[in-house]
């Protein structure tokens, strides 16, 4: 028996469907429609390109608070973040979440509008380059006082 049909099957819940692997204009259909993403890092996620891509799609996500995650989803509305492993707290900032998605659904469109204004691929384009500008820049020589013995 492999580990899937082991582990994780009898897990799953009555009320889970596993759709297997997806290619990617599939799984941006399904994240896209889904009421909420949990995003449950048990380590320190220096970036987290998963709460983006959700984000992305305008699905609110609800996510640890470890690593750089807080960072991620600063200033963006639809995206709330727990104490790592509360999983009490993870459920009702779920619930609010969907809650608010269903009540008003131009959240989805704000939440989307500020992911791709604060992590798009262009505007980590001009990060880049501006932290390479500045470090580039020549580092004007230090005169050292003279030393007399």
């Amino acid at each position: 028996m492999d580990y899937f049909e082991q582990e994780i099957v009898p897990r799953l819940g009555v009320h889970a469907r596993y759709v297997g692997p997806l290619r990617q204009p599939d799984l941006c259909r399904l994240v896209g429609s889904s009421a909420v993403a949990l995003v449950t890092p048990m380590w320190e996620e220096p970036f987290g390109l998963v709460i983006v891509e959700a984000l992305a799609t305008g699905t609110p996500v609800a996510a640890f608070d470890i690593g750089g995650v807080s960072e991620v989803i600063a200033g963006i509305p639809g995206a709330v973040t727990v104490t790592a492993g509360d999983v009490v707290a993870l459920a009702h900032a779920a619930a609010r979440l969907a809650a608010t998605g269903a009540h008003e659904p131009l959240t989805r469109v704000w939440t989307r509008r500020a992911t791709v204004r604060q992590h798009s691929l262009a505007r980590r384009h001009r990060e880049v380059e501006r932290v390479l500008a500045h470090i580039a820049q020549p580092v004007p020589a230090r005169r050292v006082p003279a030393v007399s013995w």
